[in-house]
């Protein structure tokens, strides 16, 4: 498959059970796995203002501050400019914005300027008292340790079972369907959280990467990942830890404008409806009942 056509089937897969797309709008309830906003902030800067920061920052790596400073600045423009050009390739929005991925919080800044409220929900929520409600809440629904291969008298620490309690997710949220075919668990664990082995040749694995759409990959385990990263055409983002690369990744579908991989679209609406209360537009489209379920179980802790 050619780069032009991977990057096109990036931005195609996105879909919901139905197989339509639909947008949401970025209010503080929870929703669906689509991702365009219905509006957008108004930017302050002209497009001719917005072109001669995006040049400047085409050529320039340093100052930091300086960079971050032009990058807020366009960050609007930037969001217009990829929703109004929904058939571009991936490699147009790297080489017209390079600063995006290969310098730190570039992708939480994008994402705060379109949805400020809820920017920082996952760390808000994902607290180790929530993180004990969900392992509860796992440990009524199936043996997902089977799956992960998880000892639960190991997790003997907060960061630990953090980690577990956010790899768990695709165990006990169905897996996502394409047409007629369902994915399996093992399916929707791969396109949501990649675990390699320590030493991994990294340059030889973005080489072979399967998974067509931004997805967490770590490296050890999942209850002591080494190294976490987010992966987006075939570039590894590194992240301090697996919660900040789950957050991350999110926040990759809305500012690349691209669907959840359908494998783990299950997943990734608890992640939009629940933590970051981000509804769909669509006002036909259905929340999943699994979703449903578990924001009523827990509904007591996030409050």
């Amino acid at each position: 498959m050619s780069f032009v056509n991977w990057v096109e089937r990036l931005r195609n897969v996105r879909r919901n059970e139905t197989g339509t797309k639909t947008t949401i709008t970025p209010i503080t309830h929870p929703s669906k796995n689509t991702l365009i906003a219905a509006t957008l902030p108004e930017s302050d800067l002209s497009d001719e203002q917005c072109k001669s920061m995006a040049e400047w920052l085409k050529h320039n790596l340093a100052p930091v501050a300086q960079v971050t400073s032009f990058m807020e600045k366009t960050a609007v423009k930037r969001a217009e400019w990829i929703r109004n050009n929904p058939g571009q390739p991936f490699d147009n929005i790297l080489q017209e914005y390079p600063r995006l991925f290969d310098t730190p919080g570039m992708v939480e800044l994008d994402f705060r300027a379109l949805f400020a409220e809820v920017a920082d929900n996952l760390y808000m929520l994902w607290t180790s008292t929530y993180t004990n409600e969900v392992l509860k809440y796992a440990s009524l629904q199936g043996k997902w340790q089977s799956y992960l291969h998880i000892d639960p008298s190991k997790m003997n620490s907060d960061d630990k079972k953090t980690n577990v309690s956010l790899g768990l997710l695709p165990c006990i949220l169905p897996p996502g369907r394409k047409g007629n075919k369902r994915a399996s668990i093992d399916e929707a664990m791969a396109s949501y959280i990649a675990v390699e082995p320590i030493g991994t040749n990294m340059p030889k694995y973005l080489e072979e990467v399967a998974n067509k759409q931004p997805f967490v990959l770590i490296l050890g385990s999942l209850m002591e990942p080494l190294q976490c990263f987010v992966i987006v055409e075939r570039k590894a983002l590194q992240q301090m830890s697996l919660l900040k690369a789950l957050d991350v990744c999110f926040k990759l579908f809305y500012v690349l404008d691209v669907n959840y991989p359908w494998q783990c679209a299950t997943t990734w609406e608890y992640f939009q409806k629940v933590v970051f209360g981000l509804e769909d537009h669509n006002s036909h489209s259905k929340t999943s009942p699994a979703v449903i379920a578990m924001r009523t179980a827990l509904k007591h802790v996030a409050k």
